[in-house]
């Protein structure tokens, strides 16, 4: 994506990519690989914002997301609804869920989950993936406390349209579709259902002697990473949701289970139908679990049992025609 003249002062690179309306200030940076997708014009992006390498940002009418001015998340952050106030710094690869609320001045260690709901009261410095608080902020943790903040307004501003995923060419005799090409690999020996969705920066890999199976109706999201060898082939059967960030080698999961953001999976692991992966949990090799489970922690364990699948997240990708 490219801005306008008139926003000069924002600094997008190459591989970065925009989908969408959203609010935005001036000298926001996006950087390489960065991707915010944008419905009902429900981002909003402060003067001096840093977007970091891979991240995913992501909001909607019902999920508004909201960075403050000279916030900075960092590589592989994960933002699906949630409001980051003025002077926060998020370390890499923490993952906020949609109505997370953290107030200005807060600082997060690598990996922080914040999950869906949660307030955390500004200055304050959490770390965990059951997130803690360790102590009160201080300029010794790198925020930018110095920054002048500004009363000046955002401007709306449009990237690309947010539009009903197109068809890509057939593999191996199956259509699969996607929502934009920018960095999405497909490569070695994968077969893709009817209906499947690709997000941006989405990769499925198969290496020498092994094989990707996607059902129908599944969708890995931006920046998944799905892995195959000859030891291990992965297979996802239908409708199964992978969401942003994702990682999967050598698996099998059940049809209509759903992985939320930043859950590893190790080779050899089976998850059985309908089964709901919490948010930032990794998934032990050969691990098995039986059809609805609830699993969660690190190591992942079965904390639950569902009554029903799990329900469809907001994040998803729209769905095909």
């Amino acid at each position: 994506m490219s801005l306008s003249s008139a926003d000069s002062r924002v600094e997008v690179a190459e591989s970065a990519v925009i989908v969408g309306e959203l609010w935005l200030g001036v000298g926001v940076r996006f950087a390489a690989g960065s991707v915010v997708r944008s419905h009902d014009a429900a981002v909003r992006l402060g003067h001096h914002a840093r977007i970091g390498a891979h991240a995913t940002v992501w909001g909607d009418g019902s999920h508004p997301t909201s960075v403050g001015q000279g916030t900075v998340l960092g590589a592989g952050v994960t933002v699906l609804g949630a409001r980051i106030g003025d002077l926060c710094q998020l370390g890499a690869g923490c993952v906020l869920l949609p109505g997370a609320w953290l107030g200005d001045g807060c600082v997060l260690a690598d990996g922080t989950l914040v999950p869906a709901g949660t307030v955390v009261p500004a200055g304050t410095v959490m770390s965990g993936r059951t997130p803690h608080a360790v102590r009160s902020a201080s300029d010794a943790d790198g925020a930018p406390r110095w920054f002048p903040l500004t009363d000046l307004p955002l401007h709306r501003r449009v990237g690309r349209s947010v539009r009903v995923p197109v068809a890509v060419p057939p593999i191996d005799g199956h259509d699969a579709v996607r929502s934009d090409a920018d960095a999405t690999q497909v490569v070695g020996d994968v077969e893709l259902g009817t209906g499947c969705v690709l997000g941006i920066a989405a990769r499925l890999v198969a290496g020498e002697g092994g094989q990707i199976r996607l059902g129908s109706g599944v969708q890995a999201l931006e920046h998944a990473l799905l892995r195959a060898d000859g030891d291990e082939d992965l297979v996802i059967q239908d409708g199964a949701v992978v969401g942003p960030g994702v990682r999967i080698t050598g698996a099998r999961i059940g049809a209509r289970s759903v992985l939320e953001p930043g859950v590893v999976v190790e080779a050899g692991a089976h998850l059985g139908p309908g089964t709901l992966v919490r948010a930032g949990t990794r998934v032990p090799a050969g691990a098995t679990y039986g059809p609805l489970a609830i699993v969660d922690g690190r190591p992942g364990r079965r904390i639950g049992t569902l009554h029903s699948g799990p329900s469809r997240p907001p994040w998803l990708l729209p769905a095909t025609s």
